[in-house]
């Protein structure tokens, strides 16, 4: 399984049952609506040197897997949602072929569906393969019908395949970051900040990597909407949101908790380096906003809510005493416990 979870996007790894769901129900749709349209053209008389049989052949098995792939969309084991594409290129292929027409290089269409698939869900080396596989099959099976110009028609075939692949990831990353992220701080927003936290649980559970919450809650930040204004107010919170991204590292996830709390998870480390951020953050905000942290440490069988819950206590049990992240007592306390 991890095998197959890393060919994926990797914001796609948060929600693998969702993900193996959305993935059948687009192969549904990718066998079945062709197939149907293929079924109605062979009533029809087109291609009178076809070989109806294949095609007939080709166009049932789709129509089962079709069937398959939306009955078991929820049980679809992760590394069948990945292989079926070359199976399916194969059977657009056999289509092609047992067609014997020109006319049937207008089923190689299908062939572009691949490649959005692929740039929708999967790494790039995964969409260079699939994208490759298509063109081979293609270009073979245009060359043993002796096509005139086969080699220019599968060169557009690529073309084709590779932009529409692009124009699908680039909107793909536009409503990615429209949902994922606050539309103020740049930074993650609660929920997906939500997702990826269940994930690193879940993982750490397995591989019992460590894990450290970090707390942050600017102080009297009301009073600056109240007397400054709330654009002020914002300026102030993006300046927090640069502020955090400077002080962690590339490898924590940081996100905007709601109104004036953020967030970091911190990963394969201890709560020293929540001090190093703390060192940090107090000198790049103390002529802006003073602020205040808690900190907690993952361990075995913590759940989600029990380390956050820990994190949230010790928030507020260092805000009711007055302390600020720059007091550098409170965090080696808290690393010797």
């Amino acid at each position: 399984m991890e095998f197959w979870s890393k060919l994926l996007q990797a914001e796609r790894r948060m929600d693998m049952p969702g993900t193996i769901t959305e993935m059948a129900t687009l192969s549904a749709v990718g066998y079945g609506i062709p197939s149907l349209s293929g079924l109605v053209a062979l009533s029809l008389p087109f291609w009178p040197e076809a070989n109806k049989p294949v095609l007939y052949a080709v166009v049932t098995l789709a129509l089962l897997l079709a069937l398959a792939f939306y009955l078991l969309r929820q049980h679809i084991p992760l590394w069948i949602a990945v292989v079926h594409v070359p199976l399916g290129l194969s059977l657009v292929g056999i289509s092609i072929y047992a067609g014997h027409s020109a006319a049937g290089l207008l089923i190689g269409s299908i062939y572009i569906l691949s490649s959005i698939y692929a740039f929708h869900f999967f790494t790039l080396p995964v969409v260079a393969f699939f994208i490759s596989f298509s063109a081979a099959t293609f270009a073979g099976v245009a060359a043993s019908l002796e096509i005139s110009g086969w080699p220019a028609i599968t060169m557009l075939l690529i073309g084709c395949c590779i932009t529409a692949g692009i124009i699908v990831r680039m909107l793909i990353n536009r409503i990615h970051t429209l949902a994922t992220r606050d539309n103020l701080t740049g930074l993650l927003n609660r929920h997906t900040w939500d997702a990826f936290f269940k994930h690193k649980i879940s993982s750490s559970e397995r591989s019992k990597d460590s894990l450290v919450v970090m707390m942050i809650d600017l102080d009297n930040f009301k009073q600056i909407n109240d007397q400054r204004g709330h654009l002020a107010g914002d300026r102030v919170l993006v300046e927090v949101g640069q502020a955090l991204r400077d002080s962690a590292r590339n490898a924590d996830i940081i996100a905007r908790w709601g109104g004036d709390e953020f967030i970091l998870l911190l990963q394969n480390t201890d709560v020293s380096a929540a001090q190093r951020i703390a060192e940090r953050l107090h000198k790049r905000l103390d002529n802006i906003i003073g602020f205040s942290i808690g900190v907690a440490q993952w361990h075995e069988h913590d759940s989600c809510d029990s380390l956050l819950y820990r994190a949230d206590a010790d928030l507020y049990n260092n805000k009711a005493a007055g302390m600020r992240t720059g007091n550098i007592i409170h965090l080696k306390r808290e690393q010797k416990k």
